[in-house]
């Protein structure tokens, strides 16, 4: 599956997903990376979703930024993407494969709840486009996952609960076969499920 990208992430102990976009608006002295971020140490300059890996679940990670040309429709435009996708590596049955959003954003919580539902929207796009044109992806080798991370809000999770409604979050797990999990802090159960943490 993830043969032919580029900027693939190989772990089997707790990583960590920022974005550095908002940040590098305000601190361009700083140079040694220029927007998402998948690394194996937590950093201080933003705040990360941390995916806890107790298990030491081979985790395979692409990071979108460095894959521009995999992301261009048949029109040669950039598909609005998210962040990243995490799969873990499994030999029997399904593994996970998981689409990830982080969003930075002002702690009011209408703009949580709008920006929750712009990061449904890319993920959504993304699913579509990962599935059905790419054909990366087939139900019968995953359990899907979109998560929607705002990391400097760790005190509001996890975001579904105020976010979208039950039904809402049933009406994507009935059209898509996607779990939709908003938290900070995902928790990698085995290579098969994931779950959010708080």
């Amino acid at each position: 599956m993830i043969e032919g990208f580029k900027g693939v992430y190989s772990f089997d102990s707790d990583f960590f997903v920022g974005d550095y976009t908002e940040y590098l608006k305000t601190h361009s002295e700083f140079k040694d990376v220029k927007g998402v971020l998948i690394t194996s140490k937590e950093r201080d300059e933003i705040s990360f979703l941390h995916f806890h890996n107790k298990n030491q679940v081979k985790v395979d990670c692409v990071n979108f930024e460095e894959n521009p040309s995999f992301l261009k429709d048949e029109a040669g435009k950039t598909v609005k993407q998210c962040e990243c996708f995490c799969v873990s590596q499994k030999d029997k049955g399904k593994a996970w494969f998981a689409l990830v959003e982080l969003k930075y954003c002002k702690a009011a919580k209408e703009n949580i709840i709008r920006n929750f539902h712009a990061a449904i929207g890319q993920l959504e796009k993304s699913f579509i486009y990962l599935r059905d044109i790419k054909q990366l992806i087939e139900e019968k080798e995953y359990h899907y996952y979109w998560i929607v991370s705002m990391p400097e809000h760790t005190d509001q999770v996890p975001f579904t609960s105020f976010a979208m409604s039950q039904n809402e979050i049933l009406d994507y797990k009935d059209k898509y076969h996607a779990i939709i999990i908003g938290d900070t802090d995902i928790e990698i159960l085995n290579p098969g499920y994931i779950r959010g943490k708080n």
